[in-house]
């Protein structure tokens, strides 16, 4: 399987380092989806703990499809946390941010939020409104309304040229960037167009560029883009960039199911 992606272990590898290395906190809880998908991010954010001596603060889980977080926020507001890292769809996230908000999670402060680029930020955002402060997402392309990229520049052109009302997201960027990085493989194949051919002119030893953003795959290596964008969400629901990180992983790191 070809990822172009950066894995979810690297985002959660990114939010660890974010909240502990820069913003000196230390108590961090999990909330998440209770499945094989959430337990992926569960078991990201225990090594990227573990790596820096520390340990969950509380966890809580939801149930896939359900948006009762209830349960799961009450084990959370007894630990006390600084943090809370998010794995999950954007109604039960929103919702469990809704509620804590709402509910003055503590009387000293307001924990930061940080969710996966899997919740869907766009939609996170409008289930927000007016409780977007201190929420994160992370991301595994630019920000789409950033034309100062190329890759981003032409996504925009093309949206346009099929709906001039069109509205830019992280998925659609997303996709735009899948189509043009099989676009650029095909152009690579050398001599008949067959699967192997295709496979080569993929893993071969150049860098694939698709408008200056770069995608390398090689032996054993079927993941094209280690970059993780953090993104705040503004109180106008739109996204600022806090920083872009290219992440590596210790080959024992959990893989992306």
């Amino acid at each position: 399987i070809i990822n172009l992606r950066a894995s979810y272990a690297q985002e959660t590898e990114t939010w660890i380092d974010y909240l502990t290395s820069e913003l000196g906190l230390t108590r961090i809880a999990i909330f998440f989806q209770d499945d094989s998908f959430g337990r992926s991010g569960l078991s990201g954010v225990r090594a990227a703990l573990q790596k820096r001596d520390l340990r969950l603060a509380a966890r809580g889980t939801y149930a896939r499809n359900l948006t009762a977080v209830h349960s799961a926020l009450f084990t959370i507001r007894r630990a006390n946390p600084e943090a809370i890292v998010m794995v999950g769809a954007y109604r039960p996230c929103a919702e469990f941010i809704r509620l804590a908000k709402t509910l003055d999670f503590n009387d000293q402060f307001d924990p930061i939020y940080v969710n996966i680029s899997f919740v869907g930020a766009q939609a996170l955002a409008n289930q927000l409104n007016d409780l977007a402060e201190n929420v994160i997402v992370s991301q595994v392309v630019p920000l789409p309304w950033d034309s100062s990229q190329p890759l981003v520049r032409n996504y925009q052109k093309a949206m346009r040229k099929l709906d001039q009302n069109a509205e830019f997201g992280f998925v659609s960027l997303e996709g735009y960037l899948t189509g043009r990085f099989i676009g650029a493989a095909l152009q690579q194949v050398e001599g008949q167009l067959t699967r192997e051919s295709f496979l080569a002119s993929i893993y071969g030893p150049d860098v694939l560029v698709v408008d200056g953003f770069e995608l390398k795959f090689g032996e054993e290596d079927n993941q094209g883009s280690n970059l993780v964008y953090l993104t705040q969400l503004g109180s106008d629901l739109s996204f600022d960039l806090i920083k872009t990180l290219n992440v590596s992983l210790d080959d024992d790191s959990p893989k992306q199911p």
